[in-house]
């Protein structure tokens, strides 16, 4: 499988620390920190509320996660990110 057309089975928000859990199609896990995107990006602010922050699901058949009609981040962005920072890992 390419880099892109990762899809994402199912999403998990921590809103105390601002940190997804995602599960992705494969079986693999990964997390994602939206504490700084939230911290310097306006449309991600809405989400420093705990409650909204929780509502987060994925859309399109897992091509994408939400939290409304606002607010969304395309599954392959994310999968990028995941393999970059394993990589910087390593």
């Amino acid at each position: 499988m390419t880099a892109f057309g990762h899809r994402i089975r199912s999403v998990t928000a921590d809103p105390s620390t601002q940190t997804l859990k995602l599960t992705w199609d494969d079986g693999t896990t990964s997390f994602k920190a939206m504490g700084p995107l939230i911290a310097r990006r306006r449309v991600f602010q809405p989400l420093a509320d705990t409650d909204r922050f929780a509502a987060v699901h994925p859309i399109h058949d897992g091509r994408a996660i939400a939290w409304d009609d606002d607010i969304d981040i395309c599954a392959d962005a994310l999968w990028l990110e995941a393999v970059e920072s394993q990589n910087d890992a390593a």
